[in-house]
């Protein structure tokens, strides 16, 4: 009987050390598969901004090349990437995050090769997305549901008749109200007016330098925007503009007839009438045409050096 009791004493401590350690194995992955999923949806988050701000970029260089430089070291030599060769004689630029805040990302860390010509964007560290690895962000845009195109951020204005404003991170929206700039909601009916009688652009300002009442920049950058709605602005951000995508009879013309397009469903015939699309609401990406909704346009005359 005693030897019996032993072995079930034995027998219950090897059960006890074997349930630890399980216990201590399923804590681990536990913890390790939600750290693998946050940096996940982290770095998925991170893919819209940088490919946005690319665009924009690559956008406003061509309306303004002088003040809209491209972002980023053009004589790095070549950098191997997932067995690829990329070159600064090829037109690829090494974007470092110092850069990207140069490009309005203040929250985005990273190296990344960037082609403005044709919006190519390589991720020099690996992000994983569903279990694979990705250095192309254009590819997992596409993986995501992205596709090529922005069309997944836009929504077409029934009551305004144009392409509501697309913010990326950092734009504030702001409007006049009693002779000066406060901060607004997206959703404020005065906002923006395109109608012939009104024409009130939409306007934006980013985070580099806005003071608003009551918060310093610094607060303003870590701000929500509902907690600075309605705030007037005591120092201005960059400001920006912007342009709902349209057609229109002639180009460069004070006469000419414009019909805003809903998404890029655009007008070309009209009362007898031809309506031509101006090119900066097409980029090419890769050899495929990519058709923007609407662009932002700056302001004023700017330098981005800062």
């Amino acid at each position: 009987m005693k030897k019996n009791k032993g072995i079930t004493i034995i027998s219950l401590i090897i059960t006890i050390i074997v349930i630890i350690i399980l216990a201590f194995v399923t804590i681990f992955y536990g913890l390790q598969k939600n750290a693998d999923k946050a940096m996940e949806t982290k770095s998925v988050y991170e893919v819209y901004s940088v490919i946005d701000a690319v665009v924009n970029r690559a956008l406003l260089n061509r309306l303004n090349p002088s003040y809209y430089t491209f972002v980023g070291k053009s004589d790095f030599g070549s950098r191997s990437v997932d067995g690829e060769e990329y070159k600064s004689e090829d037109g690829w630029y090494l974007v470092n995050t110092s850069d990207l805040k140069d490009l309005g990302l203040d929250n985005v860390k990273g190296e990344y090769l960037v082609n403005y010509s044709d919006g190519s964007i390589v991720s020099i560290d690996p992000i994983a997305y569903k279990g694979e690895v990705y250095y192309s962000l254009n590819d997992l845009k596409r993986e995501m549901g992205g596709g090529a195109t922005v069309l997944s951020q836009v929504e077409y204005d029934e009551n305004k008749k144009v392409n509501k404003p697309v913010l990326s991170s950092g734009m504030v929206p702001v409007k006049i109200s009693g002779g000066k700039w406060v901060v607004a909601n997206t959703d404020d009916d005065d906002w923006y007016d395109y109608s012939k009688d009104q024409m009130a652009w939409a306007n934006v300002m980013l985070k580099d330098e806005l003071v608003v009442d009551g918060f310093n920049n610094e607060q303003v950058r870590n701000a929500a925007l509902s907690e600075i709605v309605g705030k007037e602005v005591i120092k201005e951000g960059s400001a920006y503009v912007w342009i709902p995508r349209y057609t229109a009879t002639s180009l460069g013309e004070t006469e000419s007839e414009i019909i805003f397009s809903n998404l890029t469903n655009d007008t070309t015939t009209a009362n007898g009438k031809t309506y031509i699309l101006p090119e900066a609401f097409t980029y090419s990406e890769g050899g495929e045409r990519i058709d923007l909704p609407g662009i932002w346009v700056s302001k004023y005359e700017a330098s981005f050096d800062r």
